[in-house]
């Protein structure tokens, strides 16, 4: 599943909360960003927190995610929270500054299908 989601998105390598607690022991939390949270089995309280593990990418695709890291968890947090006004502001920002990051690519489609999104208690990634 992580690795459709991976390819699907052109991000790194998905990882859970567990390896990256390991992966940040070798001082890399320079090159993860959280993405969110994905339901294995389809119940919400089985979700976990993913992270991109971006450090094996191309230099250029590294920097600008390292450039837009805050303003992308930033967003993944608003949208989370349901205000969907101030992820997409966060969304847009990244986009300006990267212009190939299909992840923020799909959460901005997803604020702006905040009610079919909250109806059916989705996350930005779930459906694949």
């Amino acid at each position: 599943y992580l690795q459709k989601v991976s390819g699907i998105y052109n991000l790194g390598i998905l990882i859970d909360e567990t390896f990256k607690d390991s992966i940040e022991r070798f001082n890399e939390k320079e090159t993860i960003r959280r993405i969110g949270r994905i339901s294995f089995s389809g119940n919400i309280k089985s979700s976990r927190t993913i992270y991109e593990a971006f450090g094996g990418q191309m230099p250029e695709f590294v920097k600008l995610k390292q450039l837009t890291r805050e303003d992308f968890e930033s967003g993944v947090d608003y949208f989370n929270s349901g205000n969907y006004t101030k992820a997409k502001e966060c969304f847009i920002r990244v986009l300006r500054m990267n212009k190939d990051d299909m992840a923020a690519g799909r959460y901005l489609k997803l604020c702006s299908d905040k009610i079919s999104c909250k109806e059916k208690g989705m996350n930005a990634f779930e459906q694949y």
